[in-house]
């Protein structure tokens, strides 16, 4: 299949109650792999390392679509198969200033499934780290009630795009905070 002026493929039903199945991803920058294995669609990803680089992994799906012996158009609606993870304070914290947020334990690659919108075969150990912030946190001097957003706010690169997981017992959030001159 090809992008020219719209995406097209060669091929064609053979009989017009042949009916055909439609897999689509965009993966960005980033490496997914796609495989067909006994009629179980499987896209293979890895997370990009660097939050800064991370994109959002799109996925599409059309199944049993009969051919009518036309070239019509197959419509695709694309979903976010990865969670995006935003941060956020209570009015309550100490006064002082967030520098880092650091996911660690975190699970990067796995096996996405078409047929049941689920991810499997999850594996690894990383960090995922937003540093050289520089968030002012106002304490009770803020006027600010219940909870503020501080990543994840339109137009900055500060939302971390991860695989949806159950957390394993190595997994931490780090925050690093100063606060008269100490860091903690």
């Amino acid at each position: 299949i090809t992008q020219s002026g719209g995406w097209k493929s060669q091929k064609q039903w053979q009989k017009a109650s042949d009916k055909m199945d439609f897999y689509a991803y965009n993966a960005g920058n980033t490496t997914a792999n796609f495989s067909l294995s006994n009629d179980n669609p499987t896209l293979s990803y890895t997370v990009a390392d660097d939050v800064a680089n991370q994109q959002d992994l799109l996925v599409a799906k059309k199944e049993d679509v009969t051919g009518d012996g036309t070239n019509k158009n197959i419509g695709l609606t694309f979903s976010h198969a990865l969670t995006a993870v935003q941060f956020g304070i209570g009015s309550t914290m100490a006064e002082g200033t967030i520098k880092k947020i650091e996911l660690q334990g975190i699970k990067n690659t796995g096996i996405y499934n078409y047929s049941s919108d689920t991810w499997s075969s999850q594996s690894g150990n990383k960090t995922y780290t937003l540093d050289n912030l520089d968030i002012s946190i106002l304490g009770n001097k803020g006027t600010a009630e219940g909870t503020k957003l501080i990543t994840g706010q339109s137009g900055k690169n500060d939302l971390m795009l991860l695989m949806p997981q159950t957390l394993g017992e190595n997994a931490k959030l780090v925050v690093t905070i100063v606060s008269n001159g100490t860091s903690h």
